[in-house]
């Protein structure tokens, strides 16, 4: 709703043969006018001087007979001219006008001109209506604006940010090309202007003519902090698209900076001929009231205008007035609707020894006092207050009465609980964090704040708040957090806020882990060749995942490619497939492992291929697995290569692990018997020497033979068919915080040793850590 004022006449046509007090006429032909304007407490200013007690004892009611002298002309002629007092007074008993049936004009004006102010509005407005024998209670409306041109100065944050309080706009309306042509009338102040040091609105008017310039120039000035206390300058002009301004209309300027363009500052200008700034500033209507001067009962605060705090035990009471008769109440807390209407309220018994009936909720603890038909008084018991969230909320009372007149009264509510949880930053990996709440409750003695994860059916955590907060450690990413805080009163009774649900979020994930990066041909590559170009084998590069494909590209055949056969509810395009082959190169074949990993492809040795396992990575929280989708097939060893554990005929093994690591060094492997001290087990240690690699924080390993399927060792089901989701579960070993992260999947767990099954396929996608 804009901010207009209305005017509501209540025209109403009487008959009698009784001369009037004013005029000696018969009042055969006449009616009878009633001019009823009424305060409203409005939305968002509730407590703060209407317009109408500000401008009621300038505001001047004139009433014309209009007459037609022509086709096109009109003659007005003035009947009547009353003050705000005279016609209406105190409202009680509006003054009753007698008009001859015949056209009229109504029009209305008050308030402050000033060519430039912050403070003086000016208000007009102008209806016709027409009185006729035999018509009643007809309603008339005067629409009332502002007849000032408003201009609005917006300082964008980046303004505070970078000036502080040193920046400011002046304004000044001329018929000029340039700030600095009138800079010496602004100075002197014979031409109106005014300086803005905030965000906020002047209003303007034309004392010496009927319009305004039709230009306003501009500057802009402050200094900023960062740049040594550098002055910024800018001046410009503005003229209205439409050639003139309106009265009536919004030019809001918002200024922006920014610091890293090089002192780069822009206006920008928007026009309302609406403008919010006027959406609810006084209603002439006769609308419900929110009265804050009435102790509404003994024990309840009267909250009107002030930021509630809410909390176990408070009583809260709102005093409603209306001219006619109330119709329904409905409040409205943080997208929750109560709504009581006056056939249900009015229904209660009145108590005999009370001059008022009582409406109760219990359930959310609303009672309603009904003092007679048009005033009520609204109670907020305990029980109300125990079911508000904590955190601050908005809080609405909407009334409406018999004559479709509505008031809205909108409050800020801070309710009493656990309403923030900030992690802290650099220690996401301890999990530390801070729970925030509020404890309003004079008489509230040590508070603690209980804690678990939402999906945790196990005992609650406890901490103990001091100043509002509590900070607690060992909480996870991804995860939705249960929490409340509790405290003992005097009596020895405890109190407990509302449970609060709250977010940590996720950690880092794995870049291209749903393998939808490749380029080139042979080899076909999982990262962006473009990106990297000929560094790829540099050392220290990194390249995020890669293959096995340098090497069979000597070959001419790639190990791993995409493929876009996905899993069900697959929001990529690509997967990855794993192909176990034998490659031949002038003859002489060697078998490979369909291979990815997250490392580099270092070089290719003769016919052994040199790797480097680990790409650096920054862990925020700890994760408590890996989950991958696969599909594949494991087939019977047919290639055998020099000192291979298994031999020909046996199962072939699928194999991915992952390990976690303190280190600032990738490990190394290098194909082939003689180097088999660079041979790893899954868990992390060397195959010649049982010893662990080092650095190791975590390891996680899953293996899939053609008889079972195992991860870390535990077997597993092996009935799946097609895509499956595997989660591999992380064992810690040590608290340190790694930084590099390891993943090697091989549809040939002993390619290591040029062995396995040229059948061996392994399909992959959707790489994810859960925290």
């Amino acid at each position: 709703m804009k901010k207009i004022l209305y005017m509501f006449a209540l025209v109403a046509m009487v008959f009698a043969t009784a001369c009037s007090k004013e005029s000696d006429l018969s009042r055969e032909g006449q009616g009878a006018v009633t001019f009823a304007l009424s305060n409203n407490m409005t939305r968002n200013s509730p407590v703060a001087p209407s317009l109408l007690d500000m401008v009621k004892d300038k505001l001047m009611f004139r009433i014309y007979s209009v007459a037609n002298t022509g086709e096109q002309t009109e003659a007005e002629t003035l009947v009547r001219l009353y003050t705000y007092d005279e016609i209406i007074g105190d409202g009680s008993a509006p003054m009753q006008i007698w008009l001859l049936a015949g056209d009229y004009r109504v029009r209305v004006e008050g308030g402050e001109k000033s060519e430039a102010s912050f403070t003086d509005i000016y208000y007009k407005g102008a209806t016709d209506f027409k009185v006729e024998e035999a018509m009643t209670d007809q309603q008339i409306e005067i629409e009332c604006r502002p007849a000032n041109v408003m201009v609005k100065v917006v300082f964008d944050e980046s303004v505070a940010q970078n000036m502080g309080t040193t920046g400011k706009a002046t304004i000044a309306f001329a018929e000029a090309d340039s700030y600095t042509a009138v800079e010496g009338d602004i100075v002197s102040k014979s031409i109106p202007s005014l300086t803005y040091s905030q965000t906020m609105t002047g209003y303007y008017y034309p004392l010496s003519g009927d319009a305004m310039p039709s230009k306003f120039v501009w500057r802009f000035a402050g200094t900023v902090a960062t740049k040594d206390n550098a002055a910024v300058t800018k001046d410009g002009v503005y003229a209205p698209a439409e050639g003139s301004f309106k009265a009536g209309y919004m030019y809001t300027l918002t200024f922006k900076y920014s610091p890293d363009l090089g002192g780069y500052l822009t206006l920008n200008v928007t026009v309302d001929d609406m403008p919010d700034e006027y959406s609810n500033t006084a209603t002439f209507k006769p609308e419900p009231q929110f009265d804050s001067s009435i102790e509404v009962e003994q024990g309840y605060e009267n909250v009107v205008g002030e930021v509630a705090q809410m909390y176990s035990g408070k009583k809260v009471g709102y005093n409603i007035k209306a001219i006619s008769a109330i119709s329904e109440l409905k409040i409205s807390v943080d997208g929750n609707d109560l709504t009581y209407s006056a056939s249900a309220v009015n229904a209660t018994t009145r108590g005999e020894e009370t001059a008022y009936a009582e409406y109760k909720d219990a359930a959310n603890g609303v009672t309603i006092r009904v003092l007679n038909d048009k005033e009520w008084n609204l109670l907020l018991e305990p029980a109300f207050s125990q079911k508000l969230g904590a955190g601050k909320q908005e809080f609405v009372l909407t009334v409406t009465d018999e004559s479709a007149a509505q008031a809205e009264y909108v409050q800020e509510y801070i309710g009493e609980g656990v309403s923030s949880l900030t992690i802290t930053a650099g220690k996401e990996w301890e999990g530390e964090a801070t729970f925030k709440a509020n404890i309003f409750n004079p008489e509230a003695g040590a508070v603690t704040l209980y804690y678990k994860e939402s999906a945790d059916s196990g005992e609650y955590k406890s901490a103990p708040l001091s100043n509002d907060s509590a900070t607690v450690t060992g909480l996870r990413g991804g995860r939705i957090y249960d929490a409340y805080v509790a405290y003992a009163l005097a009596d020895q009774s405890t109190i407990s806020t509302p449970h609060a649900a709250l977010s940590t979020p996720n950690g880092k994930q794995i870049p291209n882990g749903g393998m939808e990066t490749w380029s080139g041909g042979t080899p076909r590559l999982p990262y962006d060749y473009n990106a990297l170009g000929a560094k790829k084998d540099e050392a220290n590069v990194s390249t995020t995942w890669d293959s096995g494909n340098h090497g069979s590209a000597m070959a001419s055949t790639n190990l791993t490619t995409d493929i876009t056969d996905l899993r069900p509810g697959s929001k990529g395009s690509r997967a990855a497939q794993l192909q176990s082959k034998k490659a031949t190169v002038m003859g002489i074949g060697k078998f490979a492992a369909g291979n990815i990993f997250f490392g580099r492809y270092v070089k290719t040795s003769g016919t052994n291929g040199v790797i480097d396992f680990g790409q650096p990575f920054t862990f925020d929280y700890k994760p408590d697995k890996l989950v991958v989708w696969y599909k594949g097939n494991v087939g019977t060893i047919n290639e055998v290569g020099d000192g291979s554990p298994v031999g020909s005929g046996s199962s072939d093994k699928a194999q991915i692990y992952v390990w976690l690591c303190n280190s600032s060094n990738r490990y190394r492997i290098q194909t082939g018997k003689d180097t088999m001290d660079t041979f790893i087990t899954p868990d992390g240690k060397y195959v010649q020497s049982g010893q662990q690699v080092p650095g190791l924080v975590a390891y996680g390993y899953w293996n899939r033979t053609q008889t079972e399927s195992q991860i870390n060792g535990v077997t597993v089901d092996m009935s799946y068919a097609g895509w499956t989701k595997i989660e591999i579960p992380l064992v810690y070993i040590n608290d340190a915080k790694p930084t590099m992260l390891v993943i090697s999947c091989a549809a040939s767990a002993y390619g290591d040793y040029f062995t396995g099954s040229t059948s061996s396929v392994m399909c992959l996608d959707d790489f994810e850590f859960v925290y």
